[in-house]
């Protein structure tokens, strides 16, 4: 059953089609200075506002929670795509070393272990159903 109106998925779908627009672009120009943290942020952009259509539309619990997964695993991803980003474009490029990454993707990648082991934790989110329809209900973190 559909939790939202057909304006919100249309807007949804929009946005995905014109982040995957921009992310074949940039693709043909992975060549250039910070298109690679370019390409990762709207790979991000495509992953949360997909998850999100696409956990509008599950009907079951199990699709709720892969949903929602794939939503937040693409918001957890955006800021270090950012950061990286900028560094490259503004000319130090020279500070995007592995070790750097690494840094600046520990914390985004812990939130995503989080978040798909949330089941057992409980500390992020938990399906629940409500009047026959899967929800969530989110946690502490």
């Amino acid at each position: 059953m559909v939790r939202a109106s057909p304006v919100v998925l249309g807007v949804l779908l929009i946005a995905v089609l014109v982040s995957l627009g921009l992310f074949a672009l940039t693709f043909t120009r992975r060549t250039e200075r910070g298109a690679y943290p370019l390409l990762l942020f709207l790979g991000s952009i495509v992953l949360s506002t997909g998850g999100y259509a696409l956990q509008l539309l599950a009907s079951s619990e199990l699709g709720t929670f892969v949903f929602h997964g794939v939503r937040f695993s693409g918001v957890a991803l955006r800021p270090p795509a950012v950061f990286l980003f900028a560094l490259m474009f503004a000319g130090y490029a020279n500070l995007v070393t592995r070790r750097n990454v690494a840094a600046v993707f520990a914390v985004p990648v812990l939130t995503v272990v989080l978040i798909w082991t949330s089941p057992v934790h409980e500390l992020f989110a938990v399906v629940a159903t409500e009047g026959g329809e899967p929800t969530m209900q989110y946690g502490g973190y």
